[in-house]
């Protein structure tokens, strides 16, 4: 005979044995000495007490549970963290991977809230920038650290083109009619070519306002190109083709087109390429501050 069952339990998720639910007999649950030594092989393979991380400071804390699905009942990642003298170490799922944060980022997550801020879970050890910085990659976004300025937790960055200001001119008085190319380069993305438009009557110690997109995005090895032109050197469209095409041949790693670029371009086009290639040479492994 079948017994009635008094009351419907949803079934555990992974990670959740027998000991969980109340009333039940207390038995193994493997998932968290998993996760003690997921962490553990990351602190060992660290340098352990005498790596970067230094000593437990605390035991194998969990968590929580936390669905991989909004509203969903099963699917379920158990976080785990130990924490150490400098930093800690997480594994969102029991079998890893495991992640150290150190402790000057450390402390700026726990301020946010932790796995359950916007960030989420770690998904990288620290990184080490060519500035003497550092960053930690989040599930959403990441922070970032230097010496002088402190940790700054930050997603996409966007960079916008104001307008110009004119200090002074430098062929005596009379007004100008100029314009500006610029290019932008990111690691991961094709160059960007773009022109403003034509300023006219621009004179001293006047300001012309605009707005253009230049970069939306991780802010990681951004190379910015500005270039200013007045409308008496030459048609404003074909010096931006002679710029475009020079940019994408630079992008290919072809360089040797130079010497058959307009000399008036052509300074233009050599600090793009060079910026190219400086970008392709650094991709990801340097990061452009922004104030």
């Amino acid at each position: 005979m079948i017994n009635p069952v008094s009351k419907l339990q949803r079934p555990p998720g992974p990670g959740v044995t027998g000991h969980d639910i109340p009333g039940s007999a207390p038995h193994f649950h493997p998932p968290v000495n998993q996760a003690k030594q997921t962490i553990e092989n990351k602190w060992n393979w660290l340098g352990g007490a005498t790596g970067a991380t230094g000593n437990p400071i605390s035991g194998l804390e969990k968590l929580g549970v936390v669905p991989e699905l909004p509203g969903s009942l099963f699917g379920y990642a158990q976080g785990y963290r130990i924490r150490y003298q400098n930093g800690d170490i997480y594994t969102k799922n029991a079998a890893g991977p495991a992640y150290w944060v150190p402790n000057f980022i450390s402390k700026k997550y726990d301020a946010l809230g932790g796995f359950r801020s916007w960030l989420g879970f770690p998904t990288s050890d620290e990184v080490r920038l060519e500035d003497g910085g550092i960053i930690s990659h989040f599930e959403k976004g990441e922070i970032y650290w230097w010496n002088d300025i402190g940790p700054i937790d930050m997603n996409q960055v966007l960079m916008t083109y104001s307008g110009i200001h004119c200090f002074g001119t430098t062929d005596g008085p009379g007004k100008d009619e100029i314009y500006a190319i610029f290019t932008v380069f990111a690691p991961g993305s094709q160059p960007a070519t773009g022109m403003t438009r034509l300023y006219k009557d621009v004179d001293d110690k006047q300001s012309v306002p605009d707005n253009i997109e230049l970069y939306h995005g991780k802010p990681m090895g951004l190379t910015l190109n500005f270039v200013l032109f007045e409308r008496d050197q030459g048609d404003p469209n074909v010096h931006m083709g002679i710029v475009k095409k020079a940019v994408e041949q630079a992008s290919l790693g072809i360089a040797g087109g130079l010497s058959l670029i307009d000399p008036r371009c052509r300074s233009c086009c050599r600090s793009c390429i060079k910026s190219i290639r400086t970008s392709n040479l650094k991709r990801n492994k340097q990061l452009t501050r922004y104030s």
